[in-house]
């Protein structure tokens, strides 16, 4: 048996607004730390993927 709930429109929106804004901020963030990593420090961008992905795991 399956229960169908409907979520508010407001409730919807603050969820949708809270995930496009640490999606954006996350992306943001990265993009400066990749950018830095290969430009500032001068590593290769095959090192920085490595590095972004350890720190994930």
């Amino acid at each position: 048996m399956t229960i169908s709930m409907k979520i508010p429109s407001r409730e919807l929106g603050s969820y949708f607004g809270y995930g496009l804004g640490q999606c954006f901020s996350f992306g943001l963030v990265g993009s400066f730390i990749n950018y830095f990593y290969t430009d500032v420090l001068g590593i290769s961008a095959l090192a920085a993927s490595t590095i972004f992905l350890v720190a994930r795991a």
